[in-house]
């Protein structure tokens, strides 16, 4: 054997290797970074020799035992009743969460402070071998629970007092001495045999009362409730509570004539099959009696029994004729009451006041006079008779006196978007609505342009348009749109302003009418529910300069027929009605309603044209327009002057005042001959030479005579017309000159 009398020092990555004695690497003891290896490729690594102990560590510091997989610490499997030992009488052995699938057997005390979980059971032999939690003693040496509750789970099911809190109990039944609580909210059930989730008695209670309920598991049943001292019996409201005689023990049908009586709470009757027997029987409201009723004493005091049983027969009465008049025998009229005077006044106060509902009348109405404050709707014209007549009436034409409001005819707004000097403003307004109810989109917005034919200011029955406001996806939510006019000059004094929608089904739900006055907008109205096709409201307190109205405001959303709104009018008028300057340039922009007044100048924003082509005069033989003044072309077919005609300028570019007053004898026309096809007729003299060009026409009567002049290849021609036989024309040259080219 080799001996080594110095260290042995391995260095860098060499290690020491053992071998077998074929030559097989065996045992290995290698340097891997800080750590010390041993392994052994072909067998188990031994510690010790059989006798002495193996000592861990250097006697001074903590050294653990690690294992980096999972390991066992055990007796040889060939081994046969080997005991491992942990610790000592000297040694405090502490276990860190363990499992534990045998017995524990010790005599010493075990503090489990870190818990685990044991398979097996805990065995605690000796005359100490009580368990404490935190250092007092639960269960003792005969096995009693001391000092606190039984838990299961979370569960306390004995508590300190020894009583027991269970769940559901599958089988067996429960017996007991003393009294059985169900406490704090807690329940008493009987279910079902074969179904658990039908209860048929439930008693049960909160902080003031008991509920005691049998049914069938589905319904309401009996329910019995203890208020106070006022106990309640009954069942479900809209059913019944019979009170039956049962053929046994567990409730069973005997005979139909055992129900004794009955609740019917849905029909709020009490009825009972049999005798209702009392010392008294006190009835305050009324009796229904189907059957006799047998009655021993009186009735109020009257022996009803001493009565007839007979009376007279039922047509007794046709064979007494009543009169009036009569003041005795089988005719007299007892009783007769007065018969007023005629009533010729039936709406004065001495006769009744004034009537709050509504009159029919299936004929005619006729009065003096008839004064209605309030609202006349004549809703519809009849489609057989002559229609709605309104005779001996007078609409009052004084705007200031509260007249009557007819767009048609008076409108200071006609011709708005003609004015020079107003304003249109549009906001929030749509010509077009796309997709579905739940994908509604809005495009294509309304501006001041969609004004610009007139038709909202106009007196005829068309609309502006077909509009919506962005009632959002759903086509339901009221949005709104905004239409603002404004203009310079104020509207003064007594004032209204309105809208006038297609119809009722055309109108907008949403209507809110502004007047700017006084430097601040006034609300006329804010209706969320309008289904009227009219909404007309007053300007108050528009009086003064500086303190009327410049513009109305109308905000608009909705649609009562679930799309769209059609705006017909937008309407003002004050107390001179018509006769307004609103455009700060003059009344003839403003001034004027919506028709040509008769004995007032009347001013027209637009064309006037006759309803048939050539059909109707402007004027006549006997009333004949004065004047009248044109600032362009007169065109017609015809003109027909009865008097002089004057000239301050030309006639076709010519000054016609320097022609010669008569046409006799030879006239001087040179300075006035045009290019024209006109026939002068008697001579013309030229003082100068008369020139003529190349007439191109066919010979023909037409021209008959005419010269023309022309040249063509350097050859120049004079040329007439003339007939060269009865139907025929033709150029004939009168001379010829060639030259050269």
């Amino acid at each position: 054997m080799t001996k080594f009398l110095k260290n042995i020092s391995v260095e860098s990555e060499g290690h020491i290797q053992f071998k077998t004695i074929d030559g097989t690497n065996a045992g290995k003891i290698d340097q891997d970074g800080n750590d010390l290896v041993l392994t052994n490729a072909v067998g188990d690594i031994l510690l010790g020799d059989g006798d002495a102990d193996i000592y861990i560590g250097d006697g001074s510091n903590n050294v653990d035992i690690l294992f980096e997989q999972s390991g066992n610490i055990k007796a040889d499997d060939s081994a046969s009743n080997v005991t491992l030992t942990l610790g000592s009488s000297n040694t405090s052995l502490n276990i860190i969460n363990p499992t534990i699938n045998g017995n524990i057997n010790s005599s010493n005390t075990f503090d489990f402070n870190q818990g685990g979980d044991f398979n097996g059971p805990i065995n605690s032999s000796g005359t100490n071998r009580a368990i404490q939690v935190n250092g007092t003693t639960r269960i003792n040496s005969v096995g009693d629970i001391i000092g606190t509750s039984y838990y299961v789970g979370s569960q306390a099911v004995i508590d300190t007092n020894r009583n027991l809190t269970v769940g559901t109990i599958n089988s067996g039944a429960i017996t007991s001495t003393g009294n059985i609580k169900a406490q704090g909210g807690g329940n008493i059930y009987v279910y079902d045999d074969d179904d658990d989730t039908r209860v048929h008695i439930d008693a049960s209670s909160n902080s003031t009362e008991g509920v005691f309920r049998v049914s069938n598991g589905a319904n309401y049943g009996l329910i019995v409730r203890g208020i106070s001292n006022n106990p309640r019996l009954g069942a479900y409201h809209n059913g019944t509570l019979d009170i039956y005689g049962f053929g046994n023990s567990d409730g069973a049908d005997h005979a139909s004539d055992d129900q004794l009586a009955r609740f019917d709470f849905a029909n709020e009757k009490f009825l009972v099959n049999g005798e209702i027997e009392g010392a008294s029987l006190d009835i305050n409201g009324n009796a229904d009696i189907s059957g006799n009723l047998v009655i021993a004493g009186t009735v109020d005091g009257v022996d009803i029994s001493a009565l007839p049983t007979t009376f007279a027969p039922t047509n007794a009465e046709q064979n007494v004729q009543s009169d009036w008049n009569a003041t005795s025998g089988d005719a007299l009229i007892l009783n007769k009451p007065s018969i007023p005077a005629a009533i010729t006044d039936y709406v004065s106060a001495a006769n009744g006041g004034t009537f709050g509902g509504a009159i029919t009348v299936t004929g005619e109405l006729e009065a003096t006079s008839l004064d209605i404050n309030g609202r006349v709707d004549l809703q519809t014209i009849s489609t057989s008779v002559d229609g709605t007549v309104i005779r001996g009436g007078f609409l009052n034409p004084a705007a200031e006196a509260s007249m009557v409001h007819i767009p048609h005819l008076i409108n200071d707004l006609a011709g708005f978007q003609k004015w020079s000097n107003s304003t249109i403003t549009v906001t929030g307004l749509y010509k077009t609505r796309s997709g579905s109810s739940g994908s509604y989109t809005y495009s294509n917005a309304v501006t001041e342009s969609d004004f610009s034919g007139g038709q909202a200011f106009d007196a005829h029955s068309s609309t502006a348009g077909s509009w919506y406001s962005n009632n959002g996806a759903d086509g339901s939510t009221a949005g709104v749109g905004v239409i603002t006019l404004e203009w310079p000059n104020e509207l003064q004094y007594s004032a209204w302003a309105g809208i006038v929608f297609g119809s009722g089904s055309f109108s907008a739900p949403r209507v809110k009418i502004e007047a700017y006055r006084g430097g601040a907008w006034q609300t006329l109205c804010n209706i969320t529910d309008n289904n009227q096709n009219v909404v007309l409201r007053q300007i108050a307190s528009n009086s003064g300069t500086n303190n009327a109205t410049t513009k109305l405001r109308y905000t608009l959303g909705g649609s009562v027929n679930g799309s769209y709104f059609r705006i017909h009018t937008l309407y003002a008028a004050n107390y001179r009605a018509g006769d307004n300057n609103l455009n700060n340039t003059s009344t003839a922009h403003t001034q004027g309603v919506n028709f040509l007044e008769k004995y007032k100048d009347g001013y027209l924003h637009g064309n006037l044209y006759p309803g048939a082509d050539d059909t109707y005069d402007l004027g006549s033989n006997s009333y004949q327009w004065r004047n009248g003044y044109f600032d362009g072309s007169v065109i017609c077919d015809g003109v027909t002057v009865d008097g002089n005609i004057a000239v301050n300028g030309t006639v076709d570019g010519v000054d016609i005042a320097a022609l010669a007053i008569a046409n006799t004898g030879d006239q001087d026309l040179s300075g006035y001959l045009l290019n024209t096809t006109d026939t002068l007729t008697g001579r013309l003299t030229v003082t100068s030479s008369v020139r003529v060009g190349n007439d191109t026409a066919a010979a023909t009567s037409a021209n008959t005579g005419a010269l023309r002049y022309y040249e063509t290849g350097g050859v120049s021609y004079v040329d007439m017309c003339m007939k060269t036989d009865n139907s025929t024309w033709a150029w004939v040259n009168i001379t010829r000159n060639i030259f050269s080219v």
